[in-house]
């Protein structure tokens, strides 16, 4: 849902509390406010920047175009494609053109809305473009347009071209990424929805190989730019992987923390779901999971850290004639844009599409055997894809060692995640969990 045009200020907060894009429905609102307005397509206050103030003083913006109205979405595609400002208030609307197209036919494509909003909001135009709206305005770039103009640029072609994007720049400040506009990929649906199926083990085992091609093919361009400072490869250092375990195991002991906090909350009806047993050897285990972390510190070589994507899993992948594109560079939109923007080791992106195969197994009922197939699969199609990159650590214990950090890195991400969002998910993780093999 769209701000209506005469939602006046008092009824700003109610608004914003009911829209999915908003992320700050846990954070009591002292004041939001329009600080920031134009009119687009004849539509009076068809784009409107919306400040929020919080109780603990600080401050969100929220980009909050008009995108019930067909006539505003086309004018914003028109003027994307033609690299035309729009002039607000306080501000305007820039555009950058990568790859210029025919503006005059930009009216007479349909337009079509997408699955309801999380952190953005699509628009689609005929088969040909779809437009993703940025709520959340910072200040910088967002890697998703980053990302998309480098891996335009580069010419691969597994991720959807970027065609043009935006920032909102107001008068006394840097520009934000708004909008961005790409090609549409006809499609059959994501990877999930593929795997969870009932396609068979053959069909599973072919897409986990040719969505580890394309991530190591991914990786490789990602490297390919020794010159460019935001994606030059930058070789671990000892330091920086003892900071790397140091981090690690902090972030295990805050998710480790919530698990003790919630089953200490069992009797709350959220947590009843939490089998109660499983979440206590975990927690007996927690010394020797977190010195898992330990291991990073006896890699000679882990390899380099590059731009990765982030947040990789299978819905961020489209499957489209037998082949794959991969979507979403943002990264987890609640992270600050710096931390989105670090480079990482690739072997993160390689955990996080492993987990998520977990996940696939467990939501489409699959044999014990099934999720050790695909994994196989996905990693045997990433290594030989990625192998001459360089960029991943040699030999196989340092390989296993980093990739382990990550995974268990990762579940206990999804610990947190699922105790705060999903509490019948929480076993997947716990089960994770206590299968690790420690030394103690």
């Amino acid at each position: 849902m769209d701000a209506p045009s005469d939602l006046d200020r008092s009824a700003l907060a109610a608004f914003l509390q009911r829209q999915r894009w908003f992320g700050g429905k846990a954070r009591p609102i002292a004041d939001a406010a329009i600080v920031d307005e134009g009119t687009l397509a004849g539509v009076a206050s068809a784009v409107r920047v919306i400040a929020v103030r919080f109780a603990d003083g600080l401050e969100d913006r929220y980009f909050v175009p008009r995108l019930d109205e067909d006539a505003v979405c086309r004018a914003l595609l028109d003027r994307l494609e033609r690299g035309a400002a729009i002039p607000l208030q306080r501000g305007r609307i820039a555009p950058r053109v990568t790859d210029r197209r025919a503006a005059e036919i930009a009216s007479a494509r349909p337009v079509r809305r997408t699955a309801p909003d999380q952190s953005n909001t699509s628009i689609v135009f005929g088969d040909e473009l779809i437009m993703k709206v940025f709520r959340r305005i910072e200040p910088g770039v967002n890697p998703d347009v980053e990302m998309g103009r480098f891996l335009t640029a580069r010419g691969f072609t597994r991720v959807p071209a970027l065609v043009a994007d935006a920032d909102y720049v107001a008068d006394e400040g840097p520009g934000s990424s708004v909008l961005m506009l790409q090609q549409f990929v006809p499609n059959e649906g994501n990877a999930w929805q593929a795997m969870i199926g009932d396609d068979g083990r053959a069909a599973a085992i072919a897409l986990a190989e040719t969505l580890g091609r394309r991530t190591g093919e991914l990786h490789e361009t990602l490297a390919s730019a020794p010159a460019d400072p935001a994606f030059a490869p930058e070789r671990y250092t000892r330091a920086d992987l003892d900071a790397l375990a140091d981090s690690m195991r902090a972030f295990g002991v805050r998710q480790l923390a919530l698990l003790r906090q919630a089953t200490a909350s069992g009797t709350h009806s959220t947590f009843r779901s939490i089998p109660a047993a499983l979440a206590r050897h975990v927690l007996d285990r927690e010394r020797a999971l977190l010195a898992r972390f330990d291991a990073l510190r006896d890699v000679a070589d882990a390899g380099s850290r590059i731009r990765c994507h982030g947040d990789y899993h299978l819905g961020q992948t489209l499957v489209a004639d037998g082949d794959i594109y991969i979507l979403d560079f943002e990264g987890e939109p609640a992270r600050p844009l710096a931390e989105r923007r670090a480079k990482s080791s690739p072997l993160r992106d390689v955990a996080g599409m492993l987990r998520s195969f977990s996940y696939a197994a467990q939501a489409g009922k699959k044999d014990p055997s099934w999720e050790p197939a695909v994994a196989a699969a996905f990693l045997d199609g990433y290594r030989r894809a990625s192998a001459a990159a360089d960029i991943l650590p040699p030999g196989g214990e340092a390989f296993d060692a980093v990739l382990d950090a990550f995974l268990l890195d990762k579940t206990l991400y999804e610990l947190g995640y699922e105790l705060n969002n999903r509490p019948d998910w929480v076993t997947l993780p716990l089960s994770a969990l206590a299968r690790v093999r420690t030394s103690v």
